[in-house]
């Protein structure tokens, strides 16, 4: 990068985002070449604000397409969260990760309840090219993309794969499953898979799943504070036991209403997310750090 003393001169900068899959960056990026380095900046700014603006206006219209549109939009609309609005005037592939899936989640359910209404295909590849970027943006995408199919899963059940199978677009299922592979390619092969080459803590497996576990609650509850709607980390144990007890309570509606069910998943898998989050940091980072800027991806685990 341009030192910012000379403005012309190339130094190093050695930062754990370079592991991620450099689409996002070559697609904000283009814009740095015009103008001065200042203007550069606001230049990719607004590129990365259409991104997000792009991804958001396929959540809105996959929530139009449902039974109840209003309240979907509504939904959208309570969970846009003040921390998500600023990260989308910024340069940072949080955001476009975070605006993918909503454009996943809502585009995705949309189809799912009614699959052979007109819009259905539409929405059924726009669900697609939005699993893309959810499974390509930043590492841990391929885990946010198994989590959300376990989730249609457990709605849906076998109608989620056989409604998925038989659209006239299962073609497009293709394009997310060669984004992961491009993401997993990139970090094996782009010689930037970790900036670390030696472990910073000499642990033993289990002592570093205990360690993670340990930290989990502190940085999950400090995370949903600063990203959600509060400006002060949640109390101990909350997001506990409001996830469990939410989950008692739709075991028993998932198989007669499954409103309920797509109303609170996306805020349960959020918790979930925890777990990859941390798998993660494990070999070679400190265990707080795994979870660090990626139990964001849901829309409404804030």
């Amino acid at each position: 990068m341009r030192n910012v003393n000379s403005g012309s001169e190339l130094v190093p900068y050695v930062n754990a985002a370079g592991r991620n899959f450099p689409v996002y960056y070559a697609v904000t990026g283009v814009l740095s070449n015009f103008g001065t380095n200042a203007q550069a900046l606001y230049l990719e700014r607004f590129a990365a604000v259409l991104l997000a603006a792009w991804m958001m206006a396929w959540a809105v219209t996959g929530c139009l397409q449902m039974r109840r549109p209003g309240l979907a939009t509504m939904g959208v609309l309570l969970s846009l969260t003040p921390m998500l609005a600023y990260l989308g005037g910024a340069v940072n592939p949080n955001t476009f990760e975070i605006v993918a899936a909503y454009a996943l989640v809502a585009c995705s359910l949309a189809f799912f309840a009614n699959p052979d209404g007109p819009a259905a295909q539409t929405m059924f590849r726009r669900a697609m090219i939005a699993a893309a970027i959810v499974g390509s943006t930043r590492i841990l995408g391929p885990a946010w993309l198994g989590v959300w199919a376990l989730g249609l899963l457990i709605i849906y059940g076998k109608s989620a794969w056989t409604l998925t199978w038989t659209s006239r677009s299962r073609r497009l299922l293709l394009v997310p499953v060669l984004a992961v592979i491009a993401n997993i390619v990139w970090l094996q092969y782009s010689g930037v898979d970790n900036i670390r080459k030696e472990p910073l803590f000499d642990l033993s497996l289990w002592e570093r799943i205990r360690l993670s576990a340990h930290s989990m609650n502190g940085v999950l509850t400090q995370m949903i504070g600063n990203f959600g709607w509060l400006d002060t980390p949640l109390p101990p144990n909350l997001w506990i036991a409001y996830t469990g007890s939410h989950l008692v309570r739709d075991w028993h509606r998932v198989g007669s209403a499954h409103a309920s069910a797509c109303s609170r998943c996306p805020c349960h898998l959020g918790v979930v997310m925890g777990a990859p989050s941390h798998a993660a940091g494990l070999e070679t980072q400190p265990p707080r750090s795994g979870l660090a800027g990626a139990a964001t991806c849901c829309p409404q685990s804030a």
